[in-house]
């Protein structure tokens, strides 16, 4: 994946943290009015539930935090492998470049075209070293800038998973106190589950936030990057046209 796609690699993650913030916490659509079986033993076997909940939640915050690893792993994998394909192409047209400039040279007869290949050969040189300081500006923004935006992503990730956590300790810790203040069983559950239904909805929207601001800063920042490298093209076309129509002249 090149980086231009970066924007679409993003908006593809947004499913999977959201299927993330729906498995965190047990379904709390199963709350019911009628005492059955279950809720009448709730208090008895809150710790059991407890011990559950704590595990679910540390197993999907561990699956969040290896896809973080992953991600990060991929994208400098694939910026090194971008890098590497740069410098290869470079490399081939500054010789392409060196064969033309000599096939020039072999071909001045006189002072003035030697002199307008030489002109031909700096202004080049110079047109593409421009050029190229350019894009590799316009890149290390773009990857300054993606880094940033993941860096904030993440804070106000961790932030989100932060807060379902203290409020969910809250409210299990209420259902506790509940239990043995001899409230009823169903009562408690009843409690408890809306309780941790609203702190998954939080989570959801935190997410679907976040994710929507990743996407419209990545959208941003390839918006720019295009624009230089753009900019950098057009002005090395014009560089390359002045000095060729230079050099036709001296050889006419």
């Amino acid at each position: 994946m090149s980086e231009k796609n970066h924007y679409m690699y993003f908006a593809k993650k947004a499913a999977t943290f959201s299927l993330l913030a729906a498995f965190v916490l047990p379904n709390t659509s199963v709350a019911t009015t009628t005492p059955t079986r279950s809720s009448r033993s709730f208090c008895s076997n809150i710790e059991a539930y407890v011990g559950k909940l704590d595990k679910r939640f540390g197993e999907k915050e561990n699956e969040y935090t290896r896809k973080k690893l992953e991600q990060s792993k991929k994208l400098s994998e694939r910026q090194a492998g971008r890098d590497k394909e740069i410098e290869k192409n470079r490399a081939i047209w500054s010789e392409k470049r060196d064969e033309q400039f000599q096939r020039l040279a072999n071909k001045a007869s006189t002072d003035v075209e030697k002199k307008a290949v030489a002109d031909f050969k700096t202004a080049i040189s110079t047109a593409v070293t421009v050029r190229q300081t350019a894009v590799d500006a316009a890149v290390n923004t773009f990857r300054a800038g993606l880094d940033a935006a993941m860096n904030t992503r993440k804070i106000a990730m961790d932030t989100a998973f932060a807060t379902l956590k203290t409020e969910s300790d809250a409210a299990i810790a209420k259902a506790k106190a509940d239990c043995a203040a001899g409230v009823a069983d169903q009562t408690v559950k009843d409690t408890l589950l809306s309780s941790l239904k609203i702190s998954r909805a939080k989570l959801t929207t935190s997410i679907k936030d976040s994710t929507t601001t990743m996407q419209n800063t990545v959208k941003t920042l390839q918006e720019a990057k295009k624009k230089a490298v753009d900019d950098a093209k057009a002005t090395f076309k014009k560089s390359y046209d002045t000095a060729l129509a230079a050099l036709k002249t001296a050889f006419n």
